[in-house]
């Protein structure tokens, strides 16, 4: 899963994709040089370096995601994904990992010691991508609980059930952890994401946006999305930037035509 050569990063509109950036450059030393909001890709600099997109599920290239992407049978070999590893698809999209790629990063690099973690940073940790919901439901706790062995996240776990949903939900609300990323007309990054109150929490890591300027590097059509129930099979014409399940009958896919 591991990627050895230097690359550039991607980052997508949400915090799961720019936290995942972060660890990208802690552990590896990769800096952020697109952004890609789903039907366009900036960058900052032209760049020879492969590029590895984070929290994206790019059909073809590079990337680290968490999503549910096989589709008519055919998944992109070169995404590290703990769910294209186990075989997940629409068939048995119940069994799907629903933590975060945050997460599977965290995990798979070992880039944070959770013993040395408070309540409020665990708590935080598993808000991102709502990573903590399979815990409250019943019908996905198991399912939950065996992706927390997998990972071994064990002691990161333990604030699962010393606290409740809302503490959970409140602190997603507090920080607006569920916000968006978005690129200006001026080719700069905002969000409404509270990075300024998470930096507060976690002073350890580096949560500010990158400062440079980005400018239209490649353009694709607008994402489509499918409801696929009644279809054995479905062929979208032409090629696939990115692809993702939303829901076990719903895809969700950039096409390369604009």
């Amino acid at each position: 899963m591991d990627f050895e050569e230097p690359s550039n990063l991607i980052l997508t509109n949400d915090l799961d994709s720019h936290w995942s950036c972060k660890i990208g450059e802690q552990v590896k030393g990769y800096k952020i040089n697109y952004f890609y909001d789903f039907s366009k890709v900036y960058r900052i600099n032209e760049s020879a370096l492969t590029p590895v997109g984070m929290d994206v599920s790019l059909c073809k290239g590079r990337c680290w995601d968490n999503h549910v992407a096989v589709f008519n049978g055919l998944y992109n070999k070169q995404s590290a994904n703990i769910n294209n590893l186990l075989g997940i698809s629409r068939e048995n999209y119940t069994d799907k990992y629903a933590l975060s790629t945050l997460l599977q990063l965290i995990s798979y690099y070992k880039a944070i010691d959770f013993r040395s973690l408070t309540d409020e940073q665990k708590i935080g940790l598993w808000v991102i991508d709502s990573a903590y919901l399979g815990h409250y439901k019943k019908a996905f706790q198991k399912t939950h609980n065996e992706f927390i062995e997998i990972l071994e996240l064990q002691e990161l776990a333990t604030v699962l059930d010393k606290y409740r949903l809302i503490d959970f939900e409140r602190f997603k609300l507090t920080y607006n952890t569920n916000g968006e990323i978005w690129i200006t007309s001026d080719g700069t990054l905002e969000t409404d994401i509270d990075l300024d109150g998470l930096q507060k929490i976690y002073l350890n890591v580096d949560l500010s946006l990158p400062t440079e300027k980005f400018s239209l590097f490649k353009e694709y059509g607008e994402p489509v999305e499918l409801d696929v129930s009644k279809r054995a099979i479905y062929r979208p014409k032409g090629t696939i930037v990115s692809i993702a399940y939303t829901r076990k009958n719903i895809v969700k896919y950039t096409p390369a035509v604009v």
